[in-house]
């Protein structure tokens, strides 16, 4: 600590004592019995700024995985992620995909599941396709019960969302009005993730926290890209992961062509 400019205070001599714990600063003033006001708010500012030293340094608090993914590094817990891709492009499959994993808890890939649980799809798709779709990704997991779906072409869904109280809640190709405004209430109200599966949308690809491509390449394989994320994540960078993220066989995605 610099010493403090005492030359405004007359006939003051100061002496700095330095101990272990404290820094003592002593006045010898002649012709005074007590520290005048001037050098009395010096003595208090040295006093004031060693208890500030001496005070512990407060550790900040890591937040858990769990608290800011659900899988790392893709869906974010209480964020909006947004799979997007051509029409073309299987984006639905492999949106139940994640879900499945999800509701288990076993890893996509390399990627781990930080906070598993209930998952609830809602999709624009008649219910007969959908099933289909359903039961082709059951001979890849086997007895998950926690994957919830159901086939409507709107969003009156809050009653299901509250009973259910799922970790993650997967929007497919259903467009209402105001509906970033909606998810937003209901990330902010139950705490769940929102994942919103559609073809280009220039709203949902500018406000949302994670914009993943899905894309059809040539020899039956698809390509996923994270376009955008406004999380940082150690694990892309302890894994020394670029992009393009993944290459996945087409008809499985559990048998796995990678290009890191």
């Amino acid at each position: 600590m610099n010493k403090p400019n005492l030359n405004h205070c007359k006939n003051v001599n100061v002496s700095y004592i330095i101990t272990t714990n404290t820094l003592e600063v002593q006045l010898h003033m002649p012709n005074q019995k007590k520290p005048n006001k001037r050098q009395q708010a010096l003595l208090e500012l040295i006093a004031k700024e060693q208890a500030k030293k001496e005070q512990p340094q407060e550790q900040p608090q890591e937040i858990s995985l769990s608290e800011q993914w659900i899988m790392l590094p893709l869906i974010p817990h209480k964020a909006v992620t947004f799979i997007t891709g051509l029409d073309d492009a299987d984006k639905t499959r492999f949106a139940i995909d994640l879900a499945y994993s999800v509701s288990t808890g076993i890893r996509f890939v390399y990627f781990p599941i930080t906070r598993p649980g209930n998952v609830l799809y809602v999709t624009s798709e008649p219910s007969s396709v959908f099933q289909q779709k359903v039961k082709a990704m059951d001979r890849v997991y086997y007895g998950v019960e926690n994957f919830h779906w159901m086939s409507r072409q709107d969003l009156l869904i809050e009653t299901d969302i509250e009973q259910l109280r799922p970790v993650l809640v997967v929007i497919d190709k259903i467009k209402t009005n105001n509906m970033y405004k909606l998810l937003q209430s209901w990330i902010n109200k139950y705490e769940c993730g929102i994942m919103v599966v559609n073809n280009e949308d220039g709203y949902f690809i500018e406000h949302s926290d994670v914009v993943i491509s899905y894309s059809n390449l040539p020899n039956d394989k698809v390509a996923i890209n994270i376009e955008k994320t406004k999380f940082e994540s150690d694990y892309l960078k302890k894994k020394n992961i670029s992009m393009p993220l993944c290459l996945f066989y087409k008809n499985s995605f559990h048998d796995i062509n990678h290009c890191y």
